[in-house]
């Protein structure tokens, strides 16, 4: 009787056994196709004079790298003060006489850099571009400007003459000799917009960098840190150190593309807009750990600008992180992302601080 009761229930089961071992085998050969039509694709390339390495791993990656550098052309076409009928050029034009209605992407970018103006004291101020221009950074031909030229100037440099309409999506210069750009941040937002792309698309996990800027997107599957190499401000074909990070935006300000030769050295192509002078600093390079692109790219410029002490104040304002590198070959890291940071030259002596 016993044995009847085992038969009768192998007979019911093993259909249902079967189906399970079929939905089994299922499962895995679509894992597996779905894995082998998954790969890790690099893409390496030059968009309007910036270098572009892309990093990704998914599907459909070409189409996601040709997607990255099409939005990076509209958005030049958009942003660049240079670039006629774009925003940033509207505003210029228009300033001190209208209110010129820009895309929500524009505001944005606006808000955060107001922002950053605001909690430096105007270290960092977008209205810059009459001092920059006048320094001769803007054609590569550095002179020094009269001390009547830089009052001239400042006089038309201050963060506050931007008003911004955010119902109407609105943007005003209160000063008709006034200018602004975008250039400090653009790659920011060049990588922020890689990210979303990323996001929109089927992309496990990828790196970006545009020009200084670096967007980490996802979490790899070995669950192991990025591994971001810090370069000599002496010569940026060398790496000083590498830094593990899980996340967020990494910015350099003070790289090669960021100096210049003037007075027979290299310096950093800025100018303090609260004085319209070289800075005082000896900070040659920032690098900037932060979660929104944009903001790190406007405070990595404020920490080769500010002495240390202000510079710390501001990135604990933020809660972000920070490596200097100052003229003596001195590193100093947050404490936060001290154990993360590796040095590889020995002539480089590394510090802990705390903002």
């Amino acid at each position: 009787m016993v044995n009847k009761a085992r038969s009768i229930g192998i007979k019911v089961y093993a259909p249902l056994i079967f189906l399970l071992a079929i939905i089994i085998v299922l499962v895995i050969c679509i894992y597996t196709f779905a894995v082998r039509n998954y790969k890790e694709s690099t893409d390496n390339s030059i968009v309007s004079g910036r270098s572009i390495h892309q990093s990704v791993y998914g599907r459909h990656t070409q189409e996601v790298f040709k997607k990255v550098k099409e939005n990076f052309l509209k958005l030049e076409d958009s942003l660049s003060y240079d670039v006629d009928g774009s925003d940033v050029d509207k505003i210029n034009s228009g300033a001190g006489t209208k209110w010129i209605k820009v895309d929500k992407n524009t505001i944005d970018i606006l808000d955060k850099a107001h922002n950053v103006s605001k909690n430096s004291n105007g270290i960092f101020d977008i209205t810059f571009l009459p001092l920059f221009k006048l320094w001769g950074f803007e054609d590569n031909q550095v002179r020094t400007p009269s001390d009547v030229e830089i009052n001239d100037a400042l006089k038309h440099v201050d963060y506050n003459l931007v008003n911004i309409n955010h119902n109407l999506d609105r943007v005003k210069l209160d000063d008709e000799f006034s200018l602004i750009s975008l250039k400090n941040l653009f790659n920011g937002v060049l990588c922020k917009n890689a990210i979303r792309v990323y996001k929109d698309s089927d992309i496990n996990y990828g790196i970006i960098s545009v020009g200084n800027v670096t967007g980490l997107y996802g979490e790899k599957p070995d669950q192991q840190f990025w591994k971001i190499s810090l370069k000599d401000p002496f010569d940026n074909d060398i790496n000083i150190g590498n830094i593990k990070v899980r996340d967020g935006y990494i910015s350099t300000f003070g790289g090669s593309s960021d100096k210049i030769f003037f007075n027979g050295e290299k310096i950093n192509k800025a100018i303090n807009p609260t004085n319209g002078l070289l800075p005082k600093s000896n900070i040659l390079s920032a690098t900037v750990f932060y979660s929104d692109p944009i903001i790190a790219s406007a405070l990595s410029k404020v920490c080769c600008i500010a002495d240390k002490e202000t510079s710390f104040k501001i990135l604990n304002h933020y809660g972000a992180e920070a490596i200097f590198i100052d003229s003596a070959k001195n590193i100093y890291v947050m404490k936060n992302i001290y154990d993360k940071f590796n040095l590889i030259k020995d002539d480089y002596k590394v510090y802990s601080f705390s903002a």
